[in-house]
């Protein structure tokens, strides 16, 4: 299949399956390799963040610069959520029995129907279920839920450019501050654990206690195993890594980020590139519209792409397999 950049994955243990994004496409997979499109009814969108619900059956999707959510619980039949006037929403997570989104806002719902707002601004949420309470990121400033309603909140002084909740031998949040491995059992004290260089997002697989960190500047992977030993390796392409998870009922970390790459690793270490996408030279579409037609015992496929001003059109064979691509350096004006 043919996509831009890769923006949010998400989980579901229940299902045994992985949701993915891209600007304007929805997939989901069953081993993070083999990727299929998702169904979705409700025109063309411009996809931003995923999660899906065990407990409610339900994945939530958000959108750029868009106060809409769309939910579905059977993958067919979408329903649209709409928040407050001008809100936009940065993450989404399901921890706690509720969903919690952030952004411009902070927004809570337990059935993914109705949900409520708070004036609380952040660009991550986290849950742990330890002490069931919830931690927001907010530029130079974290902030706590007093208890597992997420309705009150202490701020505490202190930056994170990433963080995650650590199961496992952690059990406590894992976070980065001054590009420092650092953790908090409480969110309000936090202890580094090395002097090492840290950058990037981070992963946890909690049955090996394997820690993923993927600079995503550098394309440099840092592996950290239960004794503290570190594993550097680069990336020998560009990956452009926005998003790492450890799906556990998959058994591997996955990467997804810029020029339609996923990369899967089931050590944490060894990092497989999986479904490069399409790439023509330093050119990376971004479409705007795509038709098809059968012509003979080929699929002709139209695309007009308002980033480069270049059109693309592409004959597939009929089991799917590229047969032939022509190009054109203007945009033709065709939506």
């Amino acid at each position: 299949f043919v996509a831009n950049d890769f923006t949010d994955i998400c989980e579901s243990k229940k299902l045994g399956k992985v949701f993915l994004v891209s600007a304007d496409c929805l997939y989901y997979s069953e081993n993070g390799k083999t990727w299929n499109f998702l169904k979705f009814s409700e025109g063309i969108q411009s996809f931003k963040h995923i999660c899906y619900s065990d407990d409610l059956n339900m994945l939530v999707v958000s959108c750029v610069n868009s106060n809409v959510l769309y939910t579905t619980t059977d993958f067919e039949n979408w329903n649209t959520v709409t928040l407050d006037t001008d809100a936009t929403v940065d993450c989404i997570i399901y921890g706690g029995g509720k969903f919690m989104a952030v952004g411009s806002k902070l927004f809570i719902s337990t059935d993914g129907v109705e949900w409520v707002s708070q004036n609380k601004t952040g660009d991550k949420i986290i849950y742990n279920p330890l002490i069931e309470k919830y931690l927001i990121t907010d530029s130079s400033s974290i902030y706590i839920s007093t208890n597992s309603s997420g309705l009150t909140w202490q701020t505490v002084s202190y930056e994170l450019t990433d963080v995650i909740f650590g199961a496992g031998a952690y059990n406590c949040f894992i976070g980065i501050h001054d590009e420092k491995l650092v953790t908090s059992t409480n969110g309000s004290q936090w202890t580094q654990l090395s002097d090492e260089t840290i950058r990037g997002i981070l992963a946890l697989n909690e049955f090996s206690n394997v820690l993923v960190c993927v600079d995503n500047t550098l394309n440099e992977i840092k592996t950290i195993d239960v004794y503290g030993d570190i594993t550097e390796q680069d990336l020998d392409f560009k990956a452009g890594v926005r998003k790492l998870i450890y799906a556990g009922s998959l058994f591997k970390f996955i990467t997804v980020g810029d020029y339609g790459y996923i990369t899967t690793s089931e050590d944490g270490v060894e990092f497989e590139k999986g479904s490069f996408i399409y790439e023509y030279g330093q050119y990376i579409p971004v479409f705007n519209s795509m038709a098809y037609k059968k012509v003979g015992n080929r699929i002709a496929i139209h695309s007009s792409s308002l980033y480069k001003n270049r059109t693309y059109l592409a004959f597939l064979s009929e089991d799917g397999t590229l047969d032939r691509e022509i190009y054109s350096n203007e945009y033709n004006g065709i939506d």
